[in-house]
């Protein structure tokens, strides 16, 4: 049926569409779609960000928390003790992982018992409104506090109060400071991804956006163009089109206009368009979908090799992909794990790459283990090991992760190497506490009688008493080496050599005939490079170099030689036991100055080298171990070096009393408190005692002193709360001493902070108490004279 044909005259025909558009409907529908794009990118951008920062934060928090609570927990008996050594060194190594910014520790009085941030903090009064809040917590609390300066990353701030009896009592607080540098770089580093994949999602939804709106406008230009080739005669135009609405209405009334002649020809042609079309969407498909793929891989290869975890994938027996990590742990290239032939768990020690082999071929998804990855240079790595079944390239296989935690193992380690001889020191020091007031009694009274009687047996008798307690008060004093920081022994010049001399000549029967008696000849010799003296005790230096010639020939179990070195570096001497013998394990090592710890079995005690470290601390000096299995063994001691002319110590005179001054005595032990008050008086002074750190406050503020002498530890109130009230209310003008049995462990950094005079520790000389306190008031500004000088008018 022919349709019916209209007439259109020529001038008609060629009137043109008009022109100037000024935006195309296409170009609308991109930029819409492309305005929801971006915000949907932005606000699932805004999201994961705002997600992970509080995902970081609070990782950070249960870190901060948990550190916090690890170092209240361990430094409880060292508050309780007042061990400022104990909790200083406690806070000093809290602060070895590289996000901790500072550890500070406050005793019960709110004063700084430990900062790692300063060394021999302890004893300082609050100093900031931090320590204030510190004190103030009774909580565990939390903060973040804005970074000091620009530029400086923010830090956040945890704060533990230490309770005792049932959390009724605090103890002390727990201040510590976790850098939130890292959560930041982790925060900006997600965001730069996150923003770099939202680009690029971005861009892909525009290009589909344009190929819709193509979609949507080529019919409306394909009807165009229908139109103007029918009004130029042509009748084989076909749309076709299947839109569902107006356009496809149009585009039918628009076809049935052609010939019925043409039927065949326009069938054809729309075969073709439709295969044209068919053909193009399929190509858009593949091409999108192979971006897309390359696109997921970049992304997933870039976080694979940049991950810290070590990641290797076994399959079918065979490594087939390492990550950059797991190459930096194993010491070896891609290119040696992955070779045909090679098994991938001899990388690891044969124990523990048992255990991965079997995890792997029993397909235990999600095994956790431990293991040591051993490189070619002998180095071992401690790692955690965990495995996960996948399909790598369509096929089965395990993946195993590998993280590194050779310094957790090496931190944990120090923690307890540092707990035990915490643990031994708080022992040794309140057992000499206690020797040393009972042989200041004996002591004291002793010396007292010696001045009053005249019979010469008696004399004798009191002095055999006088000396027993000395070397008493001598041995008390070996006992309190892990806690001691202050030495009190009479220093004396010495040249290393003579004393090395000296010791192979007391050790002969060891070195020499004991060797022999075994079948074993040792050498031993000195070399010496002319090194400058030092000052310490002759007998503690002889002591260390005995152990260590002892240790060297038990080392020996064959003929070998033992050198001993003494050299000079720059301002330091060095002195050397080296042996040629069968060197120390790693695990022997890294225990060898643990108390107790021997591989001598029952001929050993454990305590020849912890008795070596403690002199050689108490000697301002440093100790190093070089040994290898089957080598030998080298053991450094440092020292700090002097000028032997400008190094004498004269005897001090004994000081007269300058004029009678008001002396108060606090102590809470009686008869020492009358020792005291006997000696003091028998100088011309007049003498108050107190029995008690709280009666000490009360009769000092009663009263008007010249000298105060206190204890330090004391049931009610310690001796440092008694000096505190001293210099607060009295000045700098009254003398403060302190007459403890923790003499040793008192530091001059400590005794500054809290502005004691002197330190005199217990069991003492009555006449070096007496002649103390006199030193020390005769340096005070010159007073008007209450009477003439005591020790002018009493008969010497």
């Amino acid at each position: 049926m022919a349709s019916p044909s209209t007439s259109v005259s020529p001038d008609k025909r060629s009137v043109d569409p008009p022109a100037g558009r000024r935006f195309g409907l296409q170009a609308r529908i991109v930029l819409t779609f492309g305005l929801i794009v971006v915000g949907l990118v932005g606000a699932s951008l805004a999201y994961v960000v705002r997600n992970q920062s509080d995902s970081l934060l609070g990782q950070t928090r249960e870190k901060g928390f948990a550190l916090a609570h690890s170092i209240a927990w361990l430094s409880t008996p060292s508050l309780l003790s007042y061990n400022y050594v104990a909790l200083s060194q406690a806070a000093t190594r809290s602060r070895g992982d590289a996000e901790v910014a500072y550890v500070v520790i406050y005793d019960k009085e709110g004063q700084i018992a430990a900062d790692s941030r300063e060394r021999n903090s302890f004893g300082h009064p609050p100093r900031e409104p931090a320590d204030m809040n510190a004190m103030e917590a009774r909580e565990d609390q939390w903060m973040i506090v804005p970074p000091a300066q620009n530029g400086d990353a923010p830090v956040i701030e945890f704060l533990v109060p230490v309770y005792v009896e049932d959390r009724t009592v605090k103890w002390g607080t727990v201040r510590v400071g976790i850098s939130l540098a890292e959560v930041n770089a982790d925060i900006q580093q997600t965001t730069h991804h996150l923003v770099l994949a939202g680009l690029v999602a971005a861009i892909l939804c525009l290009i589909g956006a344009r190929f819709a709106a193509r979609a949507i406008t080529r019919p409306i230009e394909r009807l165009v163009v229908a139109t103007r080739a029918v009004a130029r005669g042509d009748y084989s135009q076909r749309l076709n089109l299947r839109s569902g609405d107006e356009l496809e209405t149009l585009a039918w009334h628009f076809d049935r206009m052609a010939d019925e002649v043409q039927v065949q020809q326009g069938q054809i042609l729309a075969s073709r368009e439709d295969l044209r079309r068919l053909n193009e969407s399929l190509e858009a498909t593949v091409e999108s979908r192979t971006h897309a793929l390359g696109e997921s891989e970049a992304k997933y290869r870039i976080l694979v090799e940049s991950s810290p975890l070590g990641i290797l994938i076994v399959q079918a027996g065979r490594a087939v992909f390492v990550n950059k990590a797991f190459e930096r742990m194993t010491g070896k290239e891609a290119s040696d794990l992955l070779e045909n032939g090679t098994d991938p768990f001899r990388v690891f020690d044969p124990e523990s790459g048992h255990r991965i082999r079997k995890a792997v071929l029993e397909e235990d998804a999600g095994a956790q283990l431990e293991g040591q990855i051993c490189q070619a240079s002998g180095k071992q790595i401690f790692v955690e090991v965990h495995t996960a079944q996948l399909l790598f390239q369509n096929t089965p296989a395990t993946m195993i992760l590998a993280s590194d935690v050779s310094a957790q193992r090496d931190l944990q380690e120090r923690l307890i190497r540092g707990e035990k001889l915490r643990a031994l020191g708080e022992l040794a020091a309140g057992v000499a506490h206690d020797f040393n007031n009972n042989l200041g009694i004996i002591l004291g009274r002793t010396q007292l009688l010696q001045a009053k009687v005249a019979d010469p047996d008696v004399i004798s008798g009191l002095e055999v008493i006088r000396q027993a307690a000395m070397d008493g008060g001598q041995t008390v004093r070996r006992i309190q080496q892990y806690t001691r920081v202050r030495e009190e022994l009479q220093h004396e010049v010495l040249h290393l050599p003579s004393v090395a001399a000296e010791v192979i000549e007391i050790t002969k029967g060891k070195w020499k005939n004991e060797a022999q008696r075994r079948g074993v000849t040792v050498e031993i010799r000195i070399e010496s490079n002319e090194p400058a003296p030092i000052l310490g005790t002759r007998a503690e230096i002889r002591e260390a170099l005995t152990n260590l010639i002892f240790n060297a020939v038990d080392a020996l179990p064959k003929d070998g030689a033992i050198i001993i070195r003494a050299q000079s570096n720059g301002a330091e001497s060095i002195l050397e036991v080296e042996d040629n013998g069968v060197g120390m394990a790693d695990h022997v090592k890294s225990r060898m100055f643990e108390p107790f710890f021997t591989t001598k079995g029952l001929s050993g005690n454990g305590l020849g080298l912890s008795m070596v470290y403690g002199i050689v601390s108490r000697h301002r000096g440093s100790i190093e171990v070089e040994s290898k299995e089957h080598v030998g063994t080298i053991v450094r001691m440092r020292f700090p070096a002097v000028d032997p002319k400008s190094a004498s110590f004269p005897l001090p005179p004994r000081a007269p009393a300058p004029y009678r001054a008001q002396v108060l005595v606090v102590d809470d032990e009686v008869d020492l408190v009358s020792v005291m008050r006997d000696a003091l008086t028998r100088e011309g002074h007049e003498v108050t005692t107190a029995t008690g750190g709280n009666e000490g406050i009360q009769k000092f503020r009663q009263g008007t002193f010249d000298a105060v002498l206190t204890d330090l530890g004391m049931p009610d109130v310690s001796g440092w709360e008694v000096a505190r009230v001293v210099r607060k209310e009295g000045g700098r003008r009254v003398v403060l001493g302190l007459v403890t049995g923790w003499g040793a462990t008192v530091s001059d950094e400590v005794m500054d902070a809290h502005g004691i005079d002197f330190v005199i520790s217990k069991p003492f000389e009555v006449g070096t108490l007496a002649s103390r306190v006199n030193e020390t008031l005769a340096s005070r500004p010159a007073k008007p004279p209450r009477s003439s000088s005591p020790s002018e008018t009493r008969p010497t």
